[in-house]
């Protein structure tokens, strides 16, 4: 009983991780777009 509720907050710990992990890969994705987006404006500009 004791062992099947540390595994289930276990799992809720990895759960939240995972969700946070894809919001970070996400951001980081956004932040590649962003830059390329910048310097295909810079190289149009000159």
């Amino acid at each position: 009983m004791e062992q099947k509720c540390e595994r289930s907050l276990y799992r809720e710990k990895y759960s939240k991780a995972g969700k946070l992990k894809s919001l970070f890969s996400t951001y980081d994705e956004f932040r590649e777009m962003r830059r390329r987006l910048i310097e295909k404006l810079k190289t149009t500009e000159s």
